[in-house]
C-alpha cells in the first residue's frame, strides 16, 4: 500500500513539474517593460506612451518610471493614439466612432462623438497644428479638417478623383504645412494645409512613418531608415538592421526604441 501511494505522490509531482515547465516557457519576458504591448509612441520630452495587450494605455518618463496609466474597457480597442500636443492627447476608437480626450496625466478632460454628431465613417485621424483634427471619411473619401466639437472647418475633393487606387489610411500627419494620409504598406497621399492635394508616395512594405527634427523615419525590409526632408532627392539612409518582426521604431536622443515580438527595445543610435 505505501509503495502505491509512493508511486501516486511521484506521478502527481512530475504532473505538476510538468505544468510548471510549461507554463514557464510560456511566460512573457522583456527586460524594459514587463507586458507585452501592441503598439508605443515617444513625445519631444522622452516620455513614452505604451498600448498594451490589455488596451491599457500607460506613460514612462526616459528611465522607463512609469508615471500615469489610462483605462478605458467600454469603447473598445485603441485604433490609434496621437501624442502630437501631449497637453491634449487623443485616442480614436474606431469601432465607436469616439475620440478620447487627455491631458499630460492621462486625465479624461473630453469626448467626441463622430458618430452621434454626424454620419462619419472615420478610418484615420491625426492632429493639426492649429489644435484642431484631421480626419479621413469613407463616406464621402474626402480629407476633413474638424473641431473638437466635430465641426467641419474644410475639406478636400474626393480622395478617388486624385488617385485611381483605393487608399485606406491607417493615420494622418501633418508636418511641415503638409498633410499626409497613411496607408501602411501601400502609400501616402499627400496635401497641403489646406486640403490641396499635392501628390502619391508610394509606401510599399513601410510602416512606422514619424517626423523627427527634418528626417522621416520608417521602418522597411527588416531596417530602420532615415530620409532627409529638407532634400528628398538625396537616398534614404539605412540606420539599423532590425529582426524582420519589427514594425514600430522611434528615435529619441541617441536611442533607437523599437517593437519586437511585443517586447520594448532599446539601442544606441
Amino acid at each position: 500500500m505505501e509503495r502505491y501511494f509512493l508511486s501516486i505522490l511521484i506521478i502527481i509531482s512530475f504532473m505538476l513539474s510538468c505544468i510548471s515547465t510549461n507554463n514557464n516557457s510560456n511566460k512573457f519576458e522583456c527586460n524594459l517593460i514587463k507586458v507585452p504591448l501592441k503598439t508605443f509612441k515617444i513625445d519631444p520630452f522622452g516620455h513614452i506612451y505604451t498600448i498594451d495587450n490589455k488596451n491599457r494605455l500607460n506613460v514612462y518618463d526616459a528611465d522607463l518610471k512609469l508615471l500615469f496609466e489610462y483605462y478605458n474597457n467600454g469603447l473598445g480597442d485603441i485604433s490609434y493614439l496621437d501624442i502630437t500636443n501631449p497637453r491634449k492627447i487623443i485616442l480614436f476608437f474606431s469601432g465607436f466612432q469616439k475620440m478620447v480626450f487627455l491631458d499630460n496625466t492621462l486625465s479624461e478632460i473630453g469626448r467626441l462623438n463622430l458618430d452621434f454628431n454626424l454620419p462619419y465613417d472615420i478610418r484615420a485621424m491625426g492632429s493639426s497644428r492649429d489644435n484642431n483634427i484631421w480626419i479621413y471619411d469613407a463616406t464621402d473619401y474626402k480629407l476633413k479638417k474638424i473641431d473638437s466639437n466635430g465641426k467641419v472647418i474644410l475639406l478636400s475633393n474626393p480622395i478617388e478623383s486624385f488617385l485611381n487606387i483605393n487608399i485606406v489610411p491607417h493615420y494622418i500627419i501633418e508636418y511641415n504645412n503638409e498633410v499626409y494620409l497613411i496607408e501602411e504598406g501601400e502609400g501616402i497621399a499627400v496635401f497641403d494645409n489646406f486640403g490641396n492635394y499635392l501628390s502619391f508616395v508610394p509606401f510599399k512594405g513601410g510602416s512606422s512613418l514619424s517626423f523627427q527634427t527634418n528626417a522621416l523615419i520608417y521602418v522597411k525590409e527588416a531596417a530602420i531608415y532615415l530620409k532627409n526632408y529638407e532634400n528628398k532627392f538625396e537616398a534614404d539612409q539605412k540606420i539599423k538592421a532590425v529582426p524582420t518582426s519589427v514594425r514600430t521604431a522611434y528615435i529619441f536622443k541617441n536611442y533607437i526604441y523599437y517593437l519586437e515580438n511585443n517586447c520594448l527595445q532599446k539601442t544606441i543610435f
